[in-house]
């Protein structure tokens, strides 16, 4: 009995950090277990550098099954996985709570015409291109980064100015408060996983 107890529970390998956090797991936890009690969750920390970016979303299946965050399809051809959407996410800014735009419901371009704002290098998701087109377009002075991590962040704060972001990064820094854009771009968010997933990750 032990043996077959054993057997039949599965832990799911989710990739957590700062910018794909497991919080969307909370929202589902109780229906998968009504539907799979064998599946177990384990989180898997990792660190959000060029190289794991690189190569996580690559070798999905190995020390990580699933990861949660935003994609388009070029990434998807990129990094060869498979994605199951769950929602829509509309693109906003994370503004440093000292600035006065941290009082605002929403931002406009007219808004943010009076600060820089960073933005992460084009072609790197062709929804948040589409929106700073339109900012760019309307004035606004864009600051490229090059990967979304603490640190670009932590350049935010100290610079004082706003940085793109996504609803559900409320906790990404302290300092930092997310506010959506007037104008309503949405980025696909959903569960990413290998091509050639196992049979516990499609059951999950």
């Amino acid at each position: 009995q032990e043996i077959d107890r054993r057997d039949n529970q599965h832990s799911i390998r989710i990739g957590t950090s700062v910018m794909t956090p497991a919080n969307f797991i909370l929202d589902i936890w109780t229906d998968i277990q009504n539907l799979a009690p064998n599946l177990k969750i384990e989180l898997i920390p990792f660190e959000n550098t060029p190289e794991n970016a690189r190569e996580g979303l690559r070798n999905l299946g190995k020390q990580i099954d699933v990861i949660a965050g935003i994609y388009d399809d070029n990434l998807m051809r990129e990094r060869n996985f498979r994605v199951l959407h769950l929602e829509d996410k509309t693109i906003s800014f994370a503004v440093p709570l000292t600035s006065p735009l941290a009082r605002k419901k929403n931002l406009s371009p007219d808004d943010l015409k009076s600060t820089d704002v960073m933005f992460i290098h084009r072609g790197w998701n062709c929804y948040i291109d589409e929106l700073r087109k339109i900012f760019e377009k309307d004035g606004v002075r864009i600051v490229d980064f090059p990967l979304f991590n603490l640190s670009a962040f932590n350049t935010a704060a100290k610079e004082n100015i706003p940085i793109i972001a996504i609803k559900g990064w409320e906790n990404v820094h302290p300092l930092l408060r997310i506010i959506p854009s007037k104008i309503p771009v949405t980025v696909p968010y959903g569960i990413m996983y290998s091509p050639e997933p196992s049979k516990h990750v499609k059951q999950f």
